[in-house]
């Protein structure tokens, strides 16, 4: 797709073939963990856009800066990144689900790492502000992956997740069963792979009261995150399951 798009920007000069070859290329990077070309390809994409006067489209790249500036833990980063976003949304107003999809993701992510560390630090104050910030954004990502299905399997994992941390698990796990029914259904076979590694990974937590969903062990979900990975050459996301396995000396 990126190499037509190309082509097609050759012969005609049409922007849009740019703008969608930068899209793309940063969610194949961002799918497959090269973190560091997914930011170079952003930085790129949002300069492309704002130098043809397409804040809008700049939307896109800026909501999946935010996404690989998370995943790089540098939350001062993805701070920036979402007030530039929430800047372009004050001045046009009513935005398309299409532009700021991206966006609420990136925000959610953010809230989920803020609850959790709030968590492990026991700081009562912090875990109640931090779980409102994070069902909100849970709340929006969802509704707004509903009418963009290209979310829609990570949204579900994530609001799973929310939902487990907050110690309601038989919630986490409907909507963990969620998820992997939709990824299923649309083909969203990366994300599928690490929504089994995360139900595979919490159901071998100490507070976990689960060891199976739709009578599947919590070992089989590891056993079918580690196929895919091989499968599709994940190679971040293998290493970091290989590292959970030995510390947890869960044998696979």
């Amino acid at each position: 797709m990126t190499r037509k798009l190309d082509k097609i920007w050759e012969a005609y000069e049409y922007q849009n073939a740019t703008g969608n070859k930068y899209f793309i290329t940063i969610k194949l990077l961002l799918k497959r963990r090269k973190i560091k070309d997914a930011l170079a390809e952003a930085e790129k994409g949002i300069s492309f856009q704002y130098e043809r006067g397409e804040e809008l489209r700049a939307l896109h790249f800026l909501g999946l800066k935010s996404i690989i500036q998370i995943l790089q833990q540098d939350l001062n980063g993805a701070n920036i990144s979402f007030k530039q976003v929430e800047e372009i949304i004050s001045k046009k107003g009513r935005v398309s689900t299409y532009y700021i999809i991206s966006y609420f993701m990136g925000r959610l992510l953010f809230d989920l790492n803020l609850l959790e560390k709030a968590i492990h630090s026991e700081t009562r104050v912090t875990i109640s502000k931090q779980k409102k910030k994070a069902y909100a954004s849970a709340k929006k990502a969802l509704k707004t992956a509903n009418k963009c299905s290209l979310d829609k399997t990570e949204a579900l994992k994530l609001m799973g997740t929310f939902f487990w941390l907050i110690n309601k698990q038989k919630k986490a796990l409907k909507y963990w069963q969620d998820s992997i029914y939709v990824g299923k259904k649309i083909g969203s076979s990366v994300e599928l792979s690490r929504t089994y590694f995360e139900v595979g990974k919490r159901l071998f937590e100490q507070k976990s009261t689960f060891d199976q969903l739709n009578k599947i062990k919590r070992k089989d979900y590891l056993l079918k995150a580690r196929s895919a990975f091989q499968t599709m050459n994940l190679q971040q996301d293998l290493q970091e399951l290989n590292r959970f396995a030995d510390s947890g000396n869960i044998e696979l």
